[in-house]
């Protein structure tokens, strides 16, 4: 009984943070809906609009391209925009590369550069939106926060599966549309980060934020907003040089990192999930290729579930001591 009172209380005091990180992942909620997207347009521009293989390829690929082109602006306007103004900023962006999408069908010019501008706003969410959710989670909970924007992510593609029901381009497209809106709709009311204040120099702003995700009960603000003060302290202190990167602990996380992300990446994942309904097509299944494409990211979503809901469980405390330290770092 007492662990269920107990529950029930951790989670009020929490709830605004779990409403801040998925405020702020509806910004992967329209990326996923970018990535989605060219399933089963790809084979409509092929079979309605008369678009050659070629044409199609570029379609798909310039989507990856654009988040690649977007991700080294990031570092440069992270800390002078903030990291709620910097995502809010980029919806004006979204929105045009969706209209020029939509007006684009028959243009190619336009339907290239509008798949480049979402992939571009899209990659960009990628690196802001993860940081946010760190620096506005308390430790114990932002492994399953850090979660989030993989799930909404999963989710974003189930629904541009679940649109291509229409048949339609323009329709499909339009529908994706309701990501970005609903990100400004949620996003506008959510505090900037506190640490972002705290690297602006401006405490009391900091500890206002840090109110609004702790609640008015929490006694630890002091203490959390310390540990940031010190983390914006030292890194004003220290110039990152390439030495630094060749320390053999530096070189065991680094390989660690980005053998995950190759493994990942290069698994083939996102090539089916680009073109799903033209795989499951050539498989000759007898079942409707969109509905195998639904099932195939139904499938994506329970094991995002699954894996929030274990990740803070399964986790070594040093693990997550190594995390907070991680995540307030790369926000400086």
């Amino acid at each position: 009984m007492a662990e269920k009172q107990e529950f029930k209380v951790l989670l009020r005091r929490r709830w605004p943070q779990y409403i801040g990180a998925i405020s702020a992942c509806m910004g992967g909620f329209s990326l996923g809906c970018g990535i989605g997207w060219s399933a089963p347009c790809v084979e409509l521009l092929k079979e309605v609009h008369m678009y050659d293989i070629s044409a199609i390829a570029l379609i798909a690929a310039i989507f990856p391209l654009g988040a690649a082109c977007g991700l080294p602006i990031v570092p440069f306007l992270i800390d002078k925009i903030g990291r709620k103004w910097l995502m809010l900023s980029l919806i004006p962006a979204f929105i045009l590369g969706w209209v020029f999408i939509i007006i684009g069908v028959s243009v190619f010019a336009l339907l290239v550069v509008g798949r480049f501008l979402t992939g571009a706003c899209g990659g960009m969410f990628c690196v802001i939106v993860p940081m946010y959710s760190a620096e506005i989670s308390e430790k114990q909970i932002r492994g399953t926060l850090g979660i989030f924007f993989q799930l909404l992510l999963v989710i974003g593609i189930l629904y541009a599966y679940c649109c291509g029901y229409a048949r339609n381009v323009v329709t499909t497209t339009g529908l994706c549309l309701v990501g970005p809106i609903l990100f400004v709709i949620m996003m506008i009311f959510m505090p900037e980060s506190p640490m972002f204040y705290m690297v602006k120099r401006n405490e009391e702003a900091a500890k206002k934020s840090m109110r609004f995700f702790r609640g008015p009960d929490y006694e630890d603000i002091d203490d959390e907003l310390a540990i940031f003060k010190e983390q914006v302290e030292k890194s004003a202190l220290q110039q990152v040089t390439f030495g630094a990167f060749m320390k053999k602990a530096v070189l065991k996380t680094l390989g660690i990192a980005y053998g995950l992300m190759f493994a990942q990446q290069f698994s083939g994942i996102n090539a089916i999930i680009f073109y799903s309904e033209t795989i499951f097509k050539l498989t000759g299944v007898d079942l409707d290729p969109l509905m195998q494409m639904v099932v195939f990211a139904v499938v994506q979503v329970i094991a995002c579930i699954i894996a929030a809901a274990l990740i803070d469980q399964v986790s070594f405390p040093q693990l997550n001591r190594v995390n907070a330290a991680l995540c307030c770092s790369f926000s400086d």
